[in-house]
């Protein structure tokens, strides 16, 4: 929980080839999810908080130029900071790689792709999106939904690795509501006490008010579990959830 490990995209629809990069980031240190194609890619983006993002150049239906122009035209008109793209091929022509430079892309790697190529690219532009976050110290979330103490310290540690931060909160947070759900269909109580007190740990890591009541209200209907009520006590966990990570989407693209 609150782990700030930079989180990256792969995206090839060569399977052996998006493995073995995924693999490799992974031996590097780094935490890497996946993409097999252009459209898979572009839900990735819309639906998480990459630090960089590996584009195969050519990929059938959409190629990963023309997925690049789509992300910058979606992060333009969200007010979304780039995020770095570094463009993967097997084609070292000049004109490739002129080619991605016009669509948006940051770098280039030349496949096959060694350990110390991969580090080294990664790391540079790594460091450029940390400076992007430079003002993410000043970042302001909404009173009704935040501990305003409690974030301003965590700001105050987590400087500019406060996006991962929120990332991490985001992805840890999801998983045990989707845990949580499982136990409300199969009146596991035990198991939703559990998940319930977890959740309350990753809310508390961000000072998320809101969320944290609607937890505290789910425990004390689990003193006396009653099925109607537990399901409404869910929802409610859901739907302070979704408030949290719109109000920090919010934030985070100003």
């Amino acid at each position: 929980m609150c782990n700030v490990n930079p989180y990256l995209l792969v995206v090839d629809d060569n399977d052996l080839n998006r493995q073995v990069t995924v693999a490799l980031l992974n031996h590097i240190g780094y935490n890497a999810a996946s993409a097999s194609s252009a459209q898979e890619a572009l839900v990735a983006v819309k639906s998480n908080w990459f630090d960089v993002i590996l584009m195969d150049c050519y990929m059938p239906d959409i190629s990963g130029f023309e997925a690049v122009e789509m992300i910058r035209a979606w992060e333009k008109e969200r007010g979304r900071k780039p995020v770095p793209i570094v463009a993967m091929s097997a084609s070292a022509f000049t004109e490739d790689r002129e080619r991605c430079v016009k669509v948006g892309m940051n770098d280039f790697l030349a496949k096959p792709i060694t350990k110390a190529m991969m580090e080294k690219t990664v790391k540079q532009w790594l460091e450029v999106r940390q400076s992007q976050h430079l003002e993410a110290k000043h970042i302001r979330l909404p009173e009704d939904f935040f501990d305003q103490q409690q974030f301003k310290e965590l700001q105050s540690t987590a400087g500019t690795m406060l996006p991962y931060v929120l990332a991490e909160f985001r992805e840890d947070a999801a998983r045990e509501i989707t845990l949580m759900e499982e136990a409300v269909a199969h009146r596991n109580y035990s198991l939703l006490s559990e998940r319930t007190r977890l959740l309350q740990e990753i809310g508390a890591c961000i000072g998320a008010k809101e969320l944290l009541r609607s937890c505290h209200d789910m425990e004390g209907q689990l003193r006396n579990p009653e099925e109607q009520s537990i399901r409404a006590r869910f929802t409610q966990i859901q739907a302070s959830f979704e408030n949290t990570i719109k109000a920090v989407a919010r934030a985070m693209v100003r």
